[in-house]
C-alpha cells in the first residue's frame, strides 16, 4: 500500500510539473470518455434498462397482420374473441389513444386520452396513488361508465396536485366524468405519454364498438413457457376462423406477436447501436492520440527510466509506475468526462425526436452508466498506457549516459509511433466514410419530392368533441365557419382543413372497388390510403393539380359524390388511361360510388423514403371528420 501511494504522488508530481501535456491528454480523454457515456445513457435507457412493468418478459403486443403489413389495429369484437379463444395468453387488453378536449376549467386544454379496458391497466401493472383503478364493470362496452383516471403528471400540472380531486367531475369532450384515481408517478404508458385514462365504455362513438371499425392496439401477457411465435401461430389459427366467420372484416387477415420491448424500440435500436459504435471509435482515437504523446514524452524520459534501473528498480517496477500515471491520467479523464456526459445528456434528450422511445423514464447518470463509465476509463488508461510503459521500461544505459537529455529515441518506439499514428489515421478514415455515407444519405433525401410545399404553412391540430357535434351537418358548419374565419386573419393568403398533414403517419385507411371490376366483393376491395380535405386543400398544401380540378364550394352534401385520387392509384386502377369520370365504390359505411374530379401528385404520407403508394381524397363537405388540421 506505502508503494502504491507513493507511485500515486510521484504520478500527480510528474503530471503537475507538466501541466500543457496533462491539459491536452485530459482534455482529449474528457471528448472520448464523455461522448461515450452520453450516448451510452441514452441506449441504455432506451434499450437496456428494464421496463416498468411486472414480468415484462411476458408482454407481447397483438396486432392484426394483412400481406407486408404486420401491425394493424384490431377492433373491440375482434379483440374479446381473440381473448376467448386463445389457448396461449392469460390475459389480454386493449387500447385506443387520441386527444380529448378538457374545458369547464379556467383555460380550455387538449388532453392527451387513452380508451382502455381494465385487464389493460393490470397487464401494465397500473398502480393509483390515490382512489382505485377501473374495475371491470366500468370498462364493458354498453355500461355506460364515465369515469376517469389522471396521470400523475396531469394531476399535478393541471389540477395542482388537489387531493379532493377524487369524485370531482371533469368535463371531457363535452361530457362529465367522474375521477376515481390517480396513478403513481412511475406508472407509464408503453408508447405515448398520455393524460387521461378512460374505460372504453365512455367511448364518444358506437361505431368503436362494430367489427369493421379496427382502431385498437393490444397487449397480452403470455402464459409461462411460451414464446412469441407460438402464441402467433395461437392467434393466426384463431383469425382463420374469424375470416370464415366474418369474411368481410377479417379476410385474408393473420396475427402478429411482438414481445413488447421490441415493439417500442424496434424502430430506432439499429440506428442508437450504430451512434454508440461511431463514439467508441472517437474514443480509440482519443487514446492512440494520447498514447502517442507518450510514446514522445518517453523519449525525453529515457534517461530518468534507465537511471532508475540502474540504481535497482525492476521492470516490473517501471511499468506499474508508468501505468499508475496512466490510471491517474484516464481517472482526471473520466471524472472530466462524466461531468460532461451529465450535461450532454440533457441536450440529447431536448433533441430527441418524438418518436424515440423513453418509456423507462429519465435519462440520466443511472449506476449502471456509471459503472459503463469507469469501465471505458479503466480500459482507455490500458489502451494508451501499456505500450507507452513497455517501451519506456527498456533502459539502455549506457546510451542514456552517453547522450544528451531526450535525445534517445529507440527504433522500436519510431515504430510503435508509426503504428499508432496509422491506426489513428485508418479510424478517422472509418468515420469520415461513415459521415460521408451519412452525408450522401441527407442529400439523396433533400433531393425527394415529399409531393407538397411546405414552405410558409403553419399547422394547427384540433378535434371536435362528438357529444356537442353530433350531426355531420353540425360538424360540416364549424368547418366552414372555422375556414372562413382564418382565410380573414391579417397575414394569411389561404388557408384549408386537411383531416391529415402530410408525413404525419396517421392518414386513414379505406377499400375501394373501380368501376372496371364492379363485382368485387367486399372482401376483394382494394386498400388505400384515404385523407379528407376541404376545398383549396392542394392550393395550399402546394400539391399539383395534374388532371382535372380540386374539390370546390359545390362539392356539397347532398350534391353528386366525388372524389380525388393521386397518381399511383390511377395507374394501378386505370392502366394507361385517363381516371377523370372513372367511378370508385368506395367503403363506408354506406358504401358510395363516387366520381374522380381530379388526379394529383403522390404524396409521402409516413417518410420520405417510402415508395408512392395509392391515395385517395374526399370532400370534407360529404365526409364529415370530428379530427382536422388547419393549414395556411
Amino acid at each position: 500500500m506505502d508503494t502504491l501511494l507513493q507511485d500515486l504522488r510521484y504520478a500527480l508530481r510528474t503530471l503537475r510539473q507538466r501541466p500543457g501535456f496533462t491539459a491536452v491528454a485530459v482534455l482529449t480523454l474528457a471528448l472520448g470518455i464523455g461522448a461515450n457515456t452520453a450516448i451510452f445513457g441514452v441506449v441504455d435507457a432506451v434499450l437496456f434498462r428494464a421496463l416498468p412493468y411486472p414480468h415484462a418478459a411476458q408482454l407481447v403486443v397483438l396486432s392484426a397482420a394483412r400481406g407486408d403489413q404486420q401491425q394493424l389495429l384490431i377492433s373491440v369484437p375482434e379483440a374479446e374473441d381473440w381473448q376467448a379463444r386463445n389457448r396461449t395468453l392469460i390475459d389480454m387488453g386493449i387500447q385506443r389513444t387520441q386527444s380529448v378536449n378538457l374545458t369547464g376549467t379556467e383555460a380550455p386544454d387538449r388532453l392527451v386520452g387513452s380508451y382502455v379496458t381494465a385487464s389493460t391497466m393490470q397487464i401494465l401493472g397500473a398502480r393509483a396513488a390515490l382512489g382505485r383503478l377501473f374495475g371491470p364493470e366500468e370498462t364493458s362496452p354498453g355500461s355506460g361508465q364515465r369515469v376517469v383516471l389522471l396521470s400523475a403528471a396531469a394531476w399535478k400540472t393541471r389540477f395542482g396536485a388537489d387531493s379532493s380531486v377524487l369524485g370531482r367531475s371533469v368535463t371531457l369532450d363535452g361530457r362529465p366524468h367522474r375521477v376515481i384515481g390517480v396513478l403513481s408517478d412511475a406508472f407509464r404508458d408503453p408508447f405515448s405519454p398520455v393524460d387521461v385514462f378512460l374505460p372504453i365504455a365512455s367511448a364518444p362513438s358506437q361505431s368503436w364498438f362494430t367489427r369493421g371499425s379496427p382502431s385498437f392496439w393490444a397487449f397480452g401477457r403470455l402464459k409461462p413457457g411460451v414464446t412469441p411465435e407460438q402464441a402467433q401461430d395461437d392467434l393466426s389459427r384463431v383469425a382463420r376462423d374469424l375470416a370464415q366467420e366474418y369474411p368481410s372484416p377479417n379476410a385474408n387477415t393473420g396475427a402478429s406477436v411482438r414481445r413488447l420491448r421490441d415493439s417500442i424500440v424496434g424502430p430506432v435500436r439499429e440506428t442508437l447501436l450504430i451512434v454508440l459504435a461511431f463514439v467508441a471509435v472517437v474514443l480509440l482515437i482519443a487514446c492512440a492520440n494520447v498514447a502517442n504523446v507518450q510514446l514522445a514524452r518517453a523519449v525525453t524520459r529515457s534517461r530518468e527510466m534507465s537511471l532508475r534501473a540502474a540504481l535497482g528498480a525492476g521492470r516490473a517496477r517501471l511499468v506499474r509506475q508508468l501505468l499508475t500515471e496512466s490510471l491517474v491520467l484516464a481517472l482526471m479523464g473520466g471524472v472530466a468526462g462524466v461531468l460532461a456526459a451529465r450535461w450532454a445528456i440533457g441536450a440529447l434528450v431536448a433533441l430527441v425526436p418524438d418518436g424515440l422511445p423513453l418509456v423507462v423514464g429519465d435519462v440520466g447518470l443511472a449506476p449502471g452508466v456509471l459503472a459503463f463509465a469507469a469501465a471505458i476509463t479503466l480500459g482507455a488508461s490500458l489502451l494508451f498506457g501499456v505500450a507507452p510503459a513497455l517501451h519506456a521500461s527498456r533502459g539502455d544505459l549506457r546510451g542514456a549516459l552517453q547522450s544528451k537529455a531526450g535525445a534517445v529515441a529507440r527504433h522500436g518506439r519510431f515504430d510503435s509511433r508509426l503504428v499508432l499514428v496509422t491506426a489513428e489515421l485508418a479510424l478517422c478514415v472509418v468515420l469520415l466514410i461513415g459521415a460521408g455515407l451519412l452525408t450522401r444519405s441527407l442529400r439523396a433525401l433533400t433531393r425527394v419530392d415529399p409531393g407538397f410545399n411546405p414552405a410558409q404553412i403553419l399547422t394547427a391540430e384540433f378535434r371536435l368533441p362528438r357529444a356537442r357535434y353530433a350531426s355531420d351537418e353540425a360538424i360540416t358548419t364549424f368547418m366552414a365557419q372555422t375556414l372562413e374565419q382564418v382565410r380573414a386573419v391579417p397575414g394569411v393568403r389561404d388557408a384549408a382543413l386537411v383531416q391529415s398533414i402530410p408525413l404525419s403517419g396517421n392518414w386513414g385507411t379505406t377499400t375501394y372497388v373501380p368501376d372496371t371490376r364492379p363485382s368485387l366483393s367486399p372482401d376483394q376491395a382494394i386498400q388505400t390510403q384515404l385523407n379528407v380535405v376541404s376545398d383549396g386543400a392542394f392550393r395550399v398544401l402546394g400539391v399539383p393539380v395534374v388532371e382535372g380540378r380540386e374539390f370546390t364550394a359545390a362539392d356539397a352534401a347532398g350534391s353528386v359524390p366525388v372524389a380525388v385520387v393521386n397518381q399511383e392509384l390511377a395507374r394501378r386502377t386505370w392502366p394507361g388511361q385517363s381516371a377523370l369520370g372513372r367511378r370508385l365504390r368506395i367503403s363506408g359505411p354506406p358504401d358510395v360510388w363516387a366520381t374522380v374530379v381530379g388526379v394529383v401528385g403522390n404524396i409521402r404520407q409516413r417518410t420520405l423514403r417510402e415508395a408512392p403508394s395509392p391515395q385517395l381524397y374526399k370532400p370534407m363537405t360529404q365526409a364529415a371528420n370530428i379530427f382536422n388540421s388547419i393549414a395556411a
